[in-house]
């Protein structure tokens, strides 16, 4: 056993070294901005995006490096495998793996979902209950396990399955607009068809199995699915003009008979930006009514992703359902849907990567390439989890990465089929893998600095951790480093360790993202898992009373200090018992694709100007106009086409966008106007206005149009008559501001 501390030492010390050399080696780094490098806020600023990306790559690969190296040393001076341990075909075995005791392992699970079921029906049936909703949660809690042991006759086990028989009421919860006389129903049946189980059933051990599958798989992420749905859909969802219009554009334009990347090109991924809603909208109607249905569908696949992580990590229904409510509480919504199949993903590969299991390995391949097709950032972040999942898993590695590209061969190459069927097999190509990554310059922003400082004492670790920032830099730190110690020993990787490696290196990997767009939610999606994880690895076999238990427990009650998951309850117990929509946000029933939603003030504004020139110019239903303000829901609102295939302004900055936007525009009879203001924050994005970005595109406008229509800050220009017309657009100087 020496031996391999020895090796284990090496590679840890190893990766702190590669650690503080990799923080001085990109601290040294530095790139201004090319005299090329298109507009946006890294060349306004004076730096080369690409600066933060390898500053941050550095950072990540140094420890890794560091760790490999002195593993490598280690092993020449230490031959032969670790005692204790079994060799075979280059991998570590580990000895025999306990079975996990499901019935057992449920029994707090259970109580607690079974008390959330209540409560959030409870709580918006009887408003008195949100002043103090934590403890009324307490409460039922209580409740739920007296009601398990009665159902038990004084057997837990036996009687929690029987809470899984109030499974029936969650769908309620997803009637936004329901009576209150619902909700004291549901409450109530909630309490009363576990005893009705018992009595009609009995407690045979056929009907516990039935009802402990009906709690691991509907009841334990049914209840919290159904706590979002429960604390968000009383009210209609908020429109965003600027948002929305990434996905409802494209949607539009399908709908319209238009082809993605030939007539429009998605940002995101081509079922996330549009594909996907426009059949949504086809099926459920072409307004916010109709995307709300389609919304409620979605999420039946969002939380139960959380689970299905955490249960595939361990093979624990409890620890699933532990991580799927802490993630929760730690960022409570109804649906991100660009990162779901990504998190579906990790879950299948951490499946794999603990069963050794040859359909997990070929479902994860089969979805990587589907994944690319809903969001590409995603995809990326889920396709180097899923190989190293594959580095340190269970069994052969070979034919694991075998199975992997089998599946993702399959998956690519019907998807190939599909889009060159449809002709846009190139173009598809050459947006995700070309023209995408150069929009870099046009929108990065670079690392985000933390808002509150590391103090000199521990005083004030409780306010600096609570930043989400520096929180997130922390827990990036800690990864890097652990997977530079860690993975260097792969395969010889423990059965505690295996499951951390994927989610830190998703969630490293999606830290790409804040150096680049400072989007600082999206490694959180997996940092509740890592943490539960990270801690489960903390504690080890010792259980709670041995020194590394006793530590993770202190690091657990840090993190309850930190987070303050109550203040998340009051919140939940508000929005569910009293939902109040944004002050002065208004419904709008012209045009009929508004109906449905409510829009803040500015929004509104925007939309009742935009019907208002539409009246005042006359224009026809097939002439529209060009967005040059970043407002493209208006023309998913008003059924217009976009006259060009880009959505955004800074998508056309390169000067051979700029002159496709002109000559599309130019050849094109039906674009009368063009918006050139809205007054909207997304007007000029990062504080860079349009015609900085797109200096070509502002000077043929400014030559080809004139003011028409203002109200407000909104402003259309409309065409000039052919005489007035000018032949030719020269730009303007490059740093002309508008």
């Amino acid at each position: 056993m020496s031996r391999w501390r020895g090796i284990r030492r090496a590679t840890s010390a190893g990766a702190l070294f590669g650690f503080g050399v990799g923080l001085l080696l990109a601290r040294a780094i530095f790139i201004p901005a090319r005299p090329s490098q298109i507009p946006g806020f890294a060349r306004d600023h004076g730096f080369d995006p690409r600066m933060h990306l390898l500053r941050f790559l550095v950072l990540a690969v140094c420890p890794f490096a560091g760790g490999l190296i002195a593993g490598a040393l280690a092993r020449r001076r230490s031959f032969g495998a670790p005692e204790g341990s079994r060799v075979h075909a280059g991998r570590l075995e580990e000895g025999p793996r306990r079975p996990v005791r499901l019935l057992g392992s449920l029994v707090l699970p259970a109580v607690t979902a079974h008390a959330i079921t209540v409560w959030m029906f409870a709580v918006g049936a009887w408003p008195a209950a949100a002043r103090g909703p934590v403890l009324w949660l307490a409460l039922l809690f209580g409740g739920s396990a007296a009601l398990a042991a009665l159902l038990g006759r004084g057997d837990l086990e036996g009687g929690a399955c029987f809470l899984a028989c109030a499974a029936p009421v969650l769908p309620l919860a997803f009637w936004g607009s329901r009576p209150r006389a619902a909700d004291d129903l549901a409450a109530a049946a909630a309490l009363c068809l576990p005893i009705l189980a018992r009595a009609v059933l009995g407690n045979r051990d056929g009907t516990r199995r039935v009802l402990c599958r009906l709690a691991v798989f509907v009841l334990l992420p049914g209840s919290v699915t159904a706590l979002a749905a429960a604390a968000t859909l009383k009210t209609p969802p908020i429109a965003d003009l600027y948002e929305d219009g990434h996905g409802l554009l494209p949607a539009s334009e399908y709908l319209r008979g238009e082809l993605p990347y030939r007539d429009i090109v998605p940002g995101h991924g081509l079922l996330a930006d549009g594909l996907l809603a426009a059949g949504e909208l086809k099926v459920f109607g072409t307004d916010y009514r109709g995307l709300r249905r389609a919304q409620k569908l979605n999420s039946l696949l969002f939380w139960p992703a959380f689970y299905a992580m955490g249960w595939a990590a361990t093979g624990s229904a409890a620890f699933g359902f532990v991580a799927l409510l802490v993630s929760f509480l730690c960022f409570p919504m109804l649906l991100f849907l660009r990162v779901m199949l990504s998190l579906w993903i990790l879950a299948l590969a951490l499946y794999a990567s603990r069963t050794n299991e040859r359909w997990a390995w070929v479902a994860c391949g089969i979805a990587l390439p589907i994944a690319l097709c809903v969001a590409v950032e995603f995809a990326a972040y889920a396709a180097i989890a899923s190989l190293v999942a594959v580095a340190v898993a269970r069994g052969p590695r070979l034919r694991h990465l075998r199975r992997l590209l089998a599946g993702m061969l399959v998956s690519g190459a019907s998807i190939a089929a599909a889009l060159a069927g449809a002709g846009i097999l190139g173009l598809f190509a050459r947006t995700t893998f070309l023209f995408l990554p150069s929009l870099l310059p046009a929108y990065a922003i670079g690392l985000l600095r933390p808002a509150a400082p590391w103090p000199p004492g521990l005083a004030n670790v409780f306010a600096t951790l609570s930043d989400r920032t520096m929180f997130l830099y922390a827990f990036v730190a800690v990864a890097v480093t652990f997977c530079g110690a860690v993975l260097p020993r792969a395969p010889a990787v423990g059965a505690l360790a295996r499951p951390l490696l994927p989610v830190f290196a998703w969630a490293i990997a999606a830290t790409a993202s804040v150096a680049e767009r400072r989007h600082i939610g999206f490694p959180f999606f997996v940092v509740p898992l890592g943490l539960l994880l990270a801690l489960r690895f903390l504690r080890g076999a010792g259980g709670w009373r041995s020194s590394r238990g006793l530590l993770a427990a202190a690091a657990l009650v840090l993190a309850i200090g930190v987070w303050r998951p109550w203040r998340v309850a009051r919140g939940l117990a508000v929005s569910a018992a009293i939902p109040l929509p944004p002050a002065g946000a208004l419904s709008i029933e012209e045009p009929p694709r508004a109906r449905g939603a409510l829009f803040p003030p500015p929004d509104a504004s925007a939309v009742r100007a935009t019907a208002d020139f539409i009246r005042s110019a006359g224009l026809s239903r097939e002439e529209t106009w060009l967005d040059f303000a970043n407002a493209t829901g208006l023309y998913f609102l008003f059924d217009r086409d976009c006259p060009i295939r880009y959505y955004e302004v800074p998508f056309y900055e390169s000067e051979e966008a700029q002159a496709e936007v002109i000559a599309s525009v130019e050849r094109n009879p039906r674009v009368r106007a063009v918006l050139v203001s809205t007054g909207l924050p997304s007007e000029p994005i990062d504080g860079i206005p349009n015609a900085v970005r797109a200096p070509r595109v502002a000077a043929f406008l400014r030559s080809n149009f004139e003011p028409f229509f203002r109200r407000e800050r909104v402003e259309f220009w409309l065409r000039r008559s052919e005489s007035r017309a000018s032949p030719e657009s020269r730009p303007p100087p490059t740093g002309e501001r508008r």
